[in-house]
């Protein structure tokens, strides 16, 4: 059970990451356009 629960917190905070790395980079991509 503890590992699962590791697992799952491990699988939430690489998608934390992926996605504030993802409005990072839209964020850069539209002030280079401007």
């Amino acid at each position: 059970m503890g590992s699962t629960r590791k697992g799952m917190l491990n699988v939430l905070i690489a998608a934390v990451l992926w996605g504030s790395s993802g409005v990072c980079a839209q964020y850069i991509m539209e002030q280079s356009q401007m």
